[in-house]
């Protein structure tokens, strides 16, 4: 887990079968993340790839995630199969707020994903998202 980093390169880096999420980003600014494998068991629980939350200025390149769970998931503040998908969520969940702005996904290449790219949010409580696409 990295927590509360500035200026951050994660750079060729091989992540085995995690009991949990792979890697997690957290309360970081200026984070670039390259050249990652993650693989990880089908049957895992919660096996996310990358987690990324209350963070800015994070981007992901040139990674091969494998996982039993989600590849990335953004919430609050690649290469990817099999695996569920990419998602943005779960966003306001249990009633808070949450906000995920200017996110673009290019040149994503999805195989054998059970959903490809999703944007998730609570039931309850209040999620805001702007500027998300997809581009190939």
């Amino acid at each position: 887990m990295f927590y509360s980093c500035s200026n951050l390169n994660v750079e060729n880096l091989k992540l085995v079968n995690s009991q949990q999420i792979n890697m997690s980003v957290e309360h970081c600014t200026h984070v670039k993340v390259a050249r990652l494998s993650i693989t990880a068991l089908g049957t895992g629980p919660n096996t996310d790839g990358i987690h990324i939350t209350r963070s800015k200025n994070v981007q992901v390149t040139d990674c091969a995630i494998r996982t039993g769970d989600d590849c990335m998931s953004i919430e609050d503040g690649t290469t990817c199969g099999p695996g569920h998908r990419i998602s943005i969520g779960s966003l306001g969940d249990h009633g808070s707020e949450a906000h995920v702005t200017n996110v673009t996904v290019d040149t994503e290449m999805l195989h054998g994903t059970t959903n490809g790219f999703a944007s998730r949010h609570g039931k309850v409580g209040g999620a805001m998202r702007r500027t998300l696409c997809s581009k190939t």
